[in-house]
């Protein structure tokens, strides 16, 4: 691994390294998909190649837009003839902690010593939505705050992974959770920004509402912006990781090759990359899609990384 910029005590390079490196016993620890040495090549790449990492509070520091609804116009239009440059190649990375945050600070540490900053959305409250056949039917989602934080002050950034629908399974008090999730998630971080969690639908008067369906409330709407899932930001091209377990068309399981996106980059254009951290790790688990485990590409990574 590179020399990385600074990150402040206890979370140092070395501390770093030691967080991101795989446990003695791989079989120990909760299943994935993608194995993370790949996700390491991939960062290797951005780095060499100059890529342009960018987070939300980079691309809003330029712009006051609010209106999520058109999805921030103004502020595509001004960023593109403005502020980027037609010989950089830009990439938001955005990862949804649904479980397992441990793997989150694993992939945040390999970030951070490659010099490449993303945004993370984290829940406050946790919902047990784990189908019985997942691997993550038994795992703890304790969130390390001083980890984050101390990301967080190295220019990462931490948002709300908005689940307030699944927590309460009724629209009236999802509002209020909203607002008390993003009131107790601010006694650690600067949040700014949130996504829904696409999570199970809940049946509320005949009707199948996900948590998009929130409204944003009244008291967060001029220090908050909803940034995916149903609104989102204007970008040349979109990578998703998201629903793995559900996908089984071939075309669609052939997009889910990073490599190949970051190969599709082209310069003075921004991407987006939704990567969720607890599909990357070190025990990888061929039944998790077996639609996926028959794709050349994916076979020939876990030769490679696995």
């Amino acid at each position: 691994m590179p020399e990385s910029m600074s990150v402040p005590a206890p979370f140092d390079d070395a501390a770093l390294r030691k967080i991101a490196q795989p446990p003695n016993d791989p079989s120990t620890e909760y299943g994935c998909v993608f194995p993370l040495g790949w996700y390491e090549s991939l960062l290797q790449e951005i780095q060499q190649r100059g890529i342009v990492a960018l987070t939300y509070s980079d691309l809003f520091a330029h712009s006051d837009d609010r209106d999520w609804e058109n999805c921030y116009e103004r502020e595509f239009k001004h960023w593109h003839e403005h502020i980027r440059d037609p010989q950089a190649t830009y990439l938001l990375i955005q990862h949804d902690v649904d479980f397992v945050p441990d793997f989150t600070k694993r992939m945040v540490a390999l970030e951070a010593l490659y010099g490449i900053r993303s945004s993370i959305f984290v829940f406050n409250r946790f919902v047990d939505e784990i189908p019985a056949d997942s691997p993550y039917d038994d795992s703890p989602y304790v969130v390390d705050h001083e980890f984050f934080t101390a990301m967080q002050q190295r220019g990462f950034v931490i948002g709300y992974h908005q689940n307030a629908l699944s927590v309460t399974k009724n629209l009236e008090d999802a509002t209020q959770q909203f607002a008390n999730d993003v009131m107790a998630l601010r006694e650690h971080y600067d949040i700014r920004y949130f996504c829904p969690h696409g999570g199970r639908a809940v049946e509320i008067d005949g009707r199948r509402l996900h948590n998009f369906d929130v409204p944003v409330p009244d008291v967060l709407r001029d220090s908050l912006r909803w940034v995916y899932n149903r609104y989102a930001l204007r970008y040349s091209g979109r990578f998703s990781d998201g629903g793995l377990r559900r996908v089984n068309d071939p075309q669609h399981l052939q997009r889910l090759n990073l490599a190949g996106f970051l190969n599709a980059l082209e310069p003075g254009r921004r991407y987006f990359a939704l990567i969720h951290p607890q599909l990357w790790g070190y025990n990888i688990n061929r039944a998790y899609n077996p639609a996926l485990s028959e794709q050349q590409w994916y076979q020939q990574k876990l030769r490679d990384f696995g």
